[in-house]
């Protein structure tokens, strides 16, 4: 699941959210348990940053 987030933020140009599954990812090939929830807390805020900025958007098309 990590692996295709990573690919799919990659090509819609998502950075943030890119870095931090390939980071994520590379942490669970090479059991790196020890920093993964770390990761994926990061990782997860980018994702609702994203989503915030998203609504933003939507809303204000509106006023547009």
């Amino acid at each position: 699941m990590t692996h295709k987030l990573n690919g799919s933020a990659s090509f819609c140009g998502l950075m943030a959210i890119q870095q931090s599954a390939n980071i994520l990812e590379n942490c669970l090939l090479i059991n790196n348990y020890a920093t993964i929830d770390r990761h994926f807390l990061l990782l997860q805020q980018h994702i609702l940053n994203f989503t915030r900025h998203q609504e933003f958007i939507l809303v204000n098309l509106d006023k547009c």
